[in-house]
C-alpha cells in the first residue's frame, strides 16, 4: 500500500533499487541531479537527462508514448553524492503547470509496488519543478516530496546545481575577407619623358626665339629713268602656223615701246 507525501514530508526507503516515474497531462521530460553536501555537481556527468542517459547508479529508462522514468541503485550512488533529485521539465518552454492538472510523482521498487505517491500542487507559471529527492542520511536511505518549481527555465537550474550548459548554438566560423585587389601604380617612366619631352621643346622654341640672326634689312626705292632704260620691257608672242606637213612658231613682232619714249634733256 502506498504512502501519500505532502510537500517537505520524507519517508525511509527500505529497498536497494528504486524506480522514479512522474504522471502528467502536457509533455514533459525526466532528469536527474546527483549533488553533494553543497547542492552542486560534482561535474556534467552528474547530470542524467535524456541525451546523457547514464550516470553514476542512475539511469534514465525510456518509456515508448509516455514520460520517461529514473532507475536508482542507491548500492551504486557514490559515497559523496548526497541526494538524487528527480526533475519534470514541459516540453514547451512558453507552457507553465497551471494550464494543465497538478502532476504526480511517484516512488516503486524494482517489482513495480508504488511505496509513496506526492501531488506536486500550487505550480502556476512554473515550468521546471523539481519534484522529489532521494538522500542518504546517516547511512540510510530516504525520500522526500520537495515541489520547487523554477520559472527561469531550464538553464537556470541546471547552472544552480554546477552544471555548465551553453544553450546559444556555437556562433558560425567568421567569413574569410577577400583581400582587395592590387591598385597598379601608372608608370613614371612614361610621365616623366612627356614632361621632359614637353620642357625640352619648350625650351628649345625659347632659345631659337632668343638667338635668331636678324634678318637683313633691305631699303626699297622706286624705279627711275636709268633702270627703265636698262630693262627694257617687250612683249613677245607667238603665232602658231599649221600646215598638213608640219607646224612652225613665227614670232610676231610687236612695235617697241622705246621708239615712243620721249627723249629725256639733256
Amino acid at each position: 500500500m502506498s504512502v501519500s507525501l505532502a510537500k517537505g514530508q520524507n519517508g525511509p526507503l527500505d529497498v536497494s533499487d528504486v524506480v522514479v516515474s512522474v504522471q502528467l497531462a502536457a509533455a514533459a521530460d525526466l532528469s536527474a541531479l546527483l549533488v553533494t553536501s553543497n547542492g552542486k555537481v560534482r561535474s556534467d556527468a552528474d547530470f542524467v537527462f535524456f541525451n546523457q542517459p547514464t550516470g553514476p547508479g542512475v539511469q534514465l529508462v525510456p518509456n515508448p508514448g509516455g514520460i520517461a522514468s529514473l532507475r536508482v541503485s542507491l548500492a551504486g550512488v557514490p559515497a559523496d553524492i548526497e541526494q538524487v533529485r528527480a526533475v519534470i521539465t514541459l516540453d514547451d518552454a512558453s507552457s507553465n503547470f497551471g494550464r494543465s492538472a497538478a502532476p504526480t510523482a511517484r516512488v516503486s521498487d524494482a517489482a513495480g509496488n508504488v511505496l509513496y505517491e506526492y501531488v506536486i500542487d500550487g505550480l502556476t507559471t512554473e515550468s521546471i519543478v523539481i519534484a522529489l529527492e532521494v538522500y542518504r542520511r546517516q547511512g540510510a536511505w530516504k525520500v522526500r516530496a520537495v515541489g520547487q518549481g523554477y520559472a527561469g527555465g531550464f538553464a537556470a537550474l541546471v547552472t544552480d546545481h554546477g552544471v555548465s550548459v551553453d544553450d546559444a548554438p556555437p556562433p558560425p566560423p567568421p567569413t574569410p575577407v577577400a583581400a582587395p585587389a592590387p591598385i597598379t601604380p601608372p608608370r613614371p617612366s612614361l610621365l616623366l619623358r612627356r614632361r621632359t619631352t614637353s620642357r625640352r621643346s619648350s625650351s628649345l622654341r625659347t632659345m631659337r626665339r632668343r638667338f635668331r640672326r636678324p634678318r637683313p634689312r633691305t631699303t626699297s626705292r622706286l624705279p627711275t629713268t636709268r633702270d627703265r632704260r636698262r630693262r627694257p620691257t617687250r612683249r613677245r608672242s607667238s603665232l602658231r602656223i599649221t600646215s598638213s606637213r608640219r607646224t612652225t612658231r613665227h614670232p610676231r613682232r610687236l612695235p617697241c615701246r622705246t621708239s615712243r619714249r620721249r627723249s629725256s634733256p639733256r
